[in-house]
């Protein structure tokens, strides 16, 4: 709300773009940790950011039901996604895998660029300086106390992802000795709650209780 929202999206993902196609050229785990490390800094500005443009997109009473669509939707690339990295991989090599990456972030970008249209209606967002943003982000977070309960929900449940994230790759290769397709399949299999809880939200949206919800 006090950014464009467009511009900084299609930035994010032509920083990604780039920065994934520098994997290619990577040649040691430092190299490697660091371009990660700057990939998941630029998609911590976009997904949240992406998230909110909802709002500007769809109608107020719609906003939930959109809300499980594009859950839907990051899940169902979730589905896919290791299923056709894994086989890139086995069938051709990692280079393959991160240069479709790449494409898929300028991808976004165009669509972004071309397809997405916000509607603010009296009140365009203002313009502040990245400081107090962060300030009053910052104490919105602490003083809040929904916010701060649901930061520290989410906190816990993405240290925990992350956990088992890390050993899921071991436990494939180490444990079961198998190679990157089955890793692909696997991480298939483990998106699949995650997609099967947004279609139940999606489900919840049409009931009456949501609309009590929306109103609370």
């Amino acid at each position: 709300d006090r950014c464009n929202a467009r511009r900084t999206m299609v930035a994010c993902d032509l920083i990604r773009a780039v920065l994934v196609a520098l994997l290619i050229l990577a040649k040691s785990f430092r190299q490697f940790y660091a371009i990660s490390f700057a990939v998941g800094c630029a998609s911590a500005f976009f997904t949240p950011l992406f998230a909110a443009t909802l709002p500007q997109v769809v109608a107020k009473q719609d906003l939930l039901r959109a809300n499980a669509r594009l859950q839907q939707s990051v899940h169902v690339a979730r589905l896919a996604g290791p299923v056709i990295a894994g086989a890139l991989v086995a069938g051709g090599s990692e280079t393959l895998c991160y240069a479709a990456n790449s494409c898929s972030f300028l991808a976004s970008a165009f669509l972004l660029t071309n397809c997405l249209r916000f509607d603010y209606g009296d009140h365009p967002p203002a313009r502040h300086s990245a400081r107090s943003s962060l300030t009053d982000g910052w104490r919105c977070a602490v003083s809040i106390a929904p916010v701060r309960d649901a930061i520290l929900l989410m906190t816990f449940g993405v240290f925990a992802t992350g956990c088992f994230s890390s050993l899921v790759p071991v436990f494939v290769r180490d444990g079961l000795r198998l190679g990157p397709a089955v890793y692909g399949v696997l991480g298939t299999f483990l998106a699949s709650g995650t997609l099967a809880g947004s279609l139940a939200i999606g489900k919840f949206a049409r009931t009456e209780n949501a609309d009590r919800y929306l109103r609370y």
